[in-house]
């Protein structure tokens, strides 16, 4: 079993991909700017706990507490992802384009 520390960053990385594709969802179905500023808002939160889970998992992994075969076998869905699956890199959107 991982170490609860590292569930909880896992915790975080899936909380912050729920944020981003609600954030998606919810510009797409707006009806208004102040609904723009909410789930940009949204967005902008969710990338940011996103980077932060992130640098604790590096933290982790240089202090030799990130088991990365414990907490993947028992959270499959711990790298970040859209709702296609395909894995969300540091600094893009799944609705923002790729160079």
């Amino acid at each position: 079993m991982a170490r609860p520390c590292n569930q909880n960053v896992v915790k975080v990385l899936r909380v912050s991909q729920e944020m981003m594709l609600l954030a998606d969802r919810g510009d797409k179905t707006r009806q208004d700017i102040s609904c723009g500023v909410l789930y940009g808002t949204l967005r902008d939160s969710a990338y940011k706990l996103r980077q932060l889970a992130e640098q604790e998992v590096q933290i982790h992994k240089n202090a030799g507490i990130w088991d990365t075969t414990r907490v993947h076998q028992e959270h499959p869905r711990a790298q970040p992802s859209d709702d296609r699956g395909t894995a969300i890199r540091p600094g893009r959107g799944p609705t923002q384009e790729r160079s």
